[in-house]
């Protein structure tokens, strides 16, 4: 399983250094990288990940003008990430919830597209991350983004896939912290995106996130045992007493089947 960033990349040193990869890793994890003018959006990756008819235009690849105010840069950052995780342009897609938890959290199909989030629902999801991530003055980019990948010959349910999800979401810091999640199977390799408010809406205040590659580096080794997927090292590995340590830093192949997009 990895956590990739949603390109095609050549390889990890070139784009995203401080984070190490087996060439064979089986659930791993990789963090897109941020956009220079901090103008990442949950209303397109929202978009992006529950639509996958069609890749996103080029304009989804750069964000509007910098110079705004920090209420309104806020407001374009979710719904920029909102509209790439359900890759919808339009309001003609079909949303059907499946499931409702008593925590608040609620499965659906959006566009085809299996999602998970703790918002009130899918369609709102991008104004209630706006409403929160606006109540920080400091925190200018709220937006959180990684993806989860597992093999070629890895089939994982869609249960297991929200649940490691929310697992890693617990392990940076962000529980209860507002997201979104939605598998792709469009590619060889099954992966999900996850955009999660670095802003808490019960404190306002923004998760720090200090360390997070490796601490979802670590997560994917424990999930792998949990959920029975093929083990890898990465940059964590299981030694005598099935005690988790770290391995050799390297660097392998990045895993393929996301579009190039900054969010």
């Amino acid at each position: 399983m990895t956590c990739w960033s949603p390109s095609e990349m050549p390889s990890m040193p070139s784009i995203c250094p401080r984070l190490a990869l087996s060439s064979q890793s089986a659930m791993n994890v990789i963090i897109p990288p941020k956009r220079g003018d901090k103008g990442s959006s949950f209303n397109r990756l929202v978009s992006y990940i529950s639509d996958r008819g069609d890749k996103p235009k080029d304009d989804d690849l750069v964000s509007a003008a910098p110079r705004q105010n920090a209420s309104r840069t806020k407001k374009a950052m979710f719904d920029r990430l909102v509209d790439y995780a359900d890759r919808n342009d339009g309001d003609n897609r079909t949303v059907v919830i499946t499931d409702v938890f008593p925590d608040g959290r609620q499965r659906l199909i959006s566009g085809g597209i299996s999602c998970e989030t703790n918002c009130f629902s899918w369609e709102t999801s991008a104004a209630e991350m706006n409403m929160v991530a606006a109540q920080s003055r400091r925190c200018q980019d709220p937006v959180y983004h990684f993806i989860l990948s597992w093999r070629e010959n890895e089939l994982p349910t869609d249960a297991h896939i929200f649940e490691c999800a929310e697992h890693c979401i617990r392990q940076l810091g962000m529980e209860g912290h507002q997201y979104v999640t939605a598998i792709h199977q469009d590619t060889d390799n099954t992966h999900c995106h996850v955009a999660v408010n670095r802003v808490s809406p019960i404190t306002y205040k923004a998760a720090a996130l200090w360390n997070d590659a490796d601490t979802l580096q670590k997560s994917c080794r424990v999930l792998e045992r949990k959920y029975g997927f093929i083990q890898d090292n990465g940059s964590w590995q299981w030694g005598v007493n099935d005690q988790l340590v770290r391995a050799p830093f390297r660097y392998g192949s990045a895993p393929q089947g996301t579009v190039p997009l900054q969010v």
